[in-house]
């Protein structure tokens, strides 16, 4: 199996009878999906809907794991602590505990599938169950994969639409909907109030104006050029790429034909169809 190690992801700890409810008044999806055998994809917005954090939310016992990027960690244990107000919850970090990895080519199964093997827990990934299966585990467990680095699994992320929050994104600017995150699962439309609701149901009513997509060009993608421009209009930006496959996000009503040819610099690209 191909495995990766994830350096850059830490666990935060939620307990205490009042988790579950604490966490399903902020974040965007139903916590309530949480359990034994399902996990969940989320994310925690401004008031004014823009995204700040994203996560997965794991159970295990009677507490729930949130597995985040490392340099949100801190920041996103203050917001959480924030919230908490009076509820009864405890919120420690975690990371010291346990490591998170990815099998890559693990047996297809539904978005979110958990289970607990040996002290590992697995977790179907909850965005898309293509790109894998996570894993966290217990900081000084040894699996039994051998480690083949980051890329591949960034370029199937990448084939799949699925950007990196952290480094696609804009704290506090970036609309989710704008990075297809309705359809990574990441938002319940029929859940209750979250921080940031109005403005995301708003938004869905009316249709994002822009998207992500991916792009493929048969050369190389530029590094050091983002505009992504078609009949010499400006209809979007280059993310991040990979050799000759990219993630850019551009404006919906320009891409009414995809199979058009667009330019990144003096690339010819057009929309990579999986």
């Amino acid at each position: 199996m191909k495995f990766t190690t994830l350096l850059s992801r830490s666990i935060i700890k939620i307990s205490g009878p009042d988790a579950k409810q604490f966490l399903n008044s902020i974040i965007t999806n139903n916590i309530f999906k949480v359990n034994a055998r399902n996990s969940i994809y989320s994310l925690l917005l401004t008031p004014q809907g823009r995204y700040m954090y994203d996560f997965f939310v794991v159970q295990k016992e009677d507490d729930l794991l949130l597995e985040c990027d490392s340099a949100d960690k801190n920041d996103l244990i203050t917001q959480l602590m924030l919230y908490r107000l009076h509820k009864k919850v405890k919120i420690r970090d975690c990371s010291r505990e346990y490591k998170v990895g990815i099998i890559i080519d693990s047996e297809e199964g539904h978005c979110g599938k958990t289970y607990i093997t040996d002290g590992l827990i697995f977790i179907n990934d909850p965005r898309n169950a293509n790109i894998g299966t996570r894993v966290i585990m217990p900081i000084l467990k040894n699996v039994w994969y051998q480690d083949i680095g980051l890329q591949e699994y960034e370029i199937l992320k990448i084939q799949h639409t699925i950007p990196d929050c952290n480094r696609d994104m804009k704290k506090k600017r970036s609309f989710p909907l704008h990075f297809r995150m309705d359809e990574l699962n990441a938002i319940d439309f029929n859940k209750g109030c979250y921080i940031g609701q109005e403005v995301v149901a708003r938004m869905y009513r009316a249709g994002a104006k822009q998207k992500t997509y991916t792009i493929t060009s048969s050369d190389k993608l530029p590094t050091d050029v983002k505009e992504v421009f078609f009949q010499n209009e400006l209809i979007g930006e280059l993310l991040f790429s990979i050799q000759n496959i990219g993630l850019c996000i551009l404006q919906t009503d320009k891409i009414v034909d995809q199979q058009r040819i667009m330019k990144v610099g003096n690339v010819e690209v057009n929309i990579y169809k999986n």
